[in-house]
């Protein structure tokens, strides 16, 4: 009876105590706020066309502002056009990558981050599943071979609204798995006594 006292107590503390519950849900949601600014600051920012000799007209074109798009090309034969299809999908996990480092910085900028809450800024960086994210939901819609340079171009893009979702959930399962570590440290504490 006492230990089930002990444990209502405990986990009612861990989800009203600043540093636990509402603390690190605000910390999710601002990153995710952050995230959301920048994917379209970043669309305005980058609006600007490349053009390149001999590539097609599409190629460093934007999109539109629903889209991060990336581009890559390849020298060689027809296998070029394998390569480019890959270099897209790696330049896709790069730039997915630099814009979750650049929205974690500017969280810790502009929010006073206790060490408790930067494991989830820091996890918020990298993330070991981009790889799967990307091969889910990048979309290949150009791709061009060139005979005439012997060179193949490509454009993959991924919606906003995929990698925001994505990221919610991902803070989710995060700030969940951050408070049961919490929870199950405040338990074996409470076991030693």
């Amino acid at each position: 009876m006492k230990r089930t006292t002990c444990t209502v107590v405990l986990l009612c503390a861990l989800t009203s105590v600043p540093s636990h519950g509402v603390v690190l849900e605000g910390v999710c949601l601002e990153l995710i706020k952050v995230l959301s600014s920048h994917l379209f600051k970043n669309y305005l920012e980058n609006r600007h066309e490349v053009k390149l000799r001999g590539a097609p007209s599409w190629y460093y074109k934007p999109l539109d502002d629903q889209h991060v798009c990336v581009y890559a090309t390849a020298k060689g034969d027809i296998e070029a056009v394998d390569k480019s299809r890959e270099k897209t999908r790696s330049a896709m996990m790069d730039e997915i990558n630099k814009i979750m480092t650049l929205v974690a910085e500017e969280q810790e900028k502009r929010v006073i981050v206790d060490a408790k809450d930067k494991q989830i800024v820091e996890a918020f960086k990298f993330d070991s599943e981009v790889s799967s994210f990307v091969d889910r939901h990048l979309e290949i819609d150009r791709m061009d071979y060139r005979d005439k340079i012997e060179r193949a171009f490509a454009r993959g893009c991924i919606s906003k609204q995929e990698i925001v979702s994505y990221e919610e959930k991902r803070m989710h399962e995060l700030q969940l798995s951050i408070i049961n570590k919490r929870s199950s440290s405040a338990f074996d504490e409470l076991d030693s006594f």
